[in-house]
């Protein structure tokens, strides 16, 4: 990797002096990761900012030019930055781009400034080209100068896809908790609650997060409809992404009147309320690194039901969570619930997400700005 007479960070002048740090792309709107990070880090001296990917040639060198003295150049999801490869047609054209993006990288990492990569998931949800991408992010995991990931099993997920031995620059932190960024409206817990659970004998299971065709909504739905137990309740919450997905939705719910569905944006000062009416969490999307949804129903101290797959996120166990592996499983989990139980999982759960508070986050992130063995 590139070094300069100017590319090491001096460790003992960082502690001296305020560092300075700039986050891309800005995320935050109705995401409260980043904002938290960004609070965490300002609270402990960081001069931290958050901003999008600049447009047209050489990103990474023109947010570096627009913010002036950086000693580190944080990337999160890196969607707008390598859109530019999926444009026009030919390997030729291909390689000249991905040669274009590591260049990038590396000058910056010339100027004196850390590249940090946070991968959040292997690719994007819905990449146009998948191979592509893929390709992209093996050669911005060797460039960067530190990659952070939420978990171990995380590490091993993405260097056995990107074919990367990343020991030498990864740094492993656990996703924070939510505490306070959810207030809890007692008036419309009540309200949710006589409308799902009146008599207090249901147990209501919560989906709560945006509805698109990877989050598995509609595999949910259908194998809660095969469940016979009169006392069973499935709420539904979130914004579909495309009017197709609500109309599916719609109709896979309609025929059971167990099944309730809200499907707008939920408003910050509902969530809380919507997380206590409910027993248990479904999070059926898998092929992820990190969940924002999971973290905050630790938070919210309820356990969760999950894929198996969802073990690499690293904050969940069989402590507060319940694993299937297919629909059948999924259904046999929803048909066996029992609230005493559940009970003692979220418990498990809410001391699950007391173990990682922010301040713990900022603290590793900032070991990892300031570790001069990863330039």
């Amino acid at each position: 990797m590139p070094k300069s007479a100017n590319s090491t960070m001096n460790q003992s002048t960082l502690c001296q002096e305020r560092y300075r740090a700039l986050h891309l792309p800005d995320w935050s709107k109705g995401n409260p990761y980043q904002n938290q990070l960004i609070k965490s880090l300002q609270l402990r001296g960081g001069d931290v900012e958050l901003s999008d990917f600049p447009d047209g040639s050489f990103p990474l060198n023109r947010a570096v030019n627009r913010s002036g003295k950086l000693h580190v150049l944080h990337l999160h999801w890196i969607n707008e930055l390598i859109a530019p490869l999926f444009w026009g047609k030919g390997r030729i054209k291909l390689f000249g781009k991905l040669v274009l993006l590591v260049v990038d990288v590396l000058v910056v990492r010339l100027r004196g400034v850390k590249v940090v990569w946070t991968i959040h998931n292997l690719v994007a949800h819905e990449s146009p080209n998948p191979a592509i991408e893929l390709l992209a992010r093996r050669l911005l995991a060797r460039a960067c100068s530190d990659v952070i990931l939420h978990s171990e099993g995380a590490r091993l997920r993405v260097e056995e896809t990107y074919g990367v031995d990343l020991s030498k620059k990864v740094t492993i932190i656990p996703h924070g908790n939510y505490d306070g960024c959810y207030p809890l409206a007692k008036e419309k817990r009540d309200e949710f609650i006589k409308l799902y659970n009146p008599d207090g004998k249901n147990i209501v299971i919560l989906y709560f997060g945006a509805i698109r065709p990877y989050k598995g909504v509609s595999t949910l739905i259908e194998t809660f409809r095969r469940t016979l137990s009169p006392n069973l309740r499935l709420i539904v919450a979130g914004r579909p992404h495309t009017e197709n997905i609500r109309g599916e939705v719609i109709a896979l719910a309609e025929p059971d009147h167990r099944i309730s569905l809200l499907l707008n944006f939920i408003p910050e000062e509902h969530v809380a309320a919507l997380f206590e009416t409910a027993t248990i969490v479904a999070i059926p999307f898998e092929n992820t690194l990190t969940s924002g949804s999971v973290a905050l129903t630790l938070t919210m101290g309820k356990p969760l039901i999950l894929p198996e797959d969802a073990r690499v996120l690293g904050l969940v166990s069989d402590a507060c969570s319940l694993f299937y592996d297919n629909e059948d499983s999924l259904k046999k989990a929803i048909e066996n619930l029992d609230r005493i139980r559940l009970d003692k999982m979220g418990k498990l759960a809410n001391e699950v997400s007391s173990s990682n508070p922010w301040s713990k986050v900022a603290k590793l992130t900032e070991m990892a700005y300031l570790n001069t063995n990863k330039n």
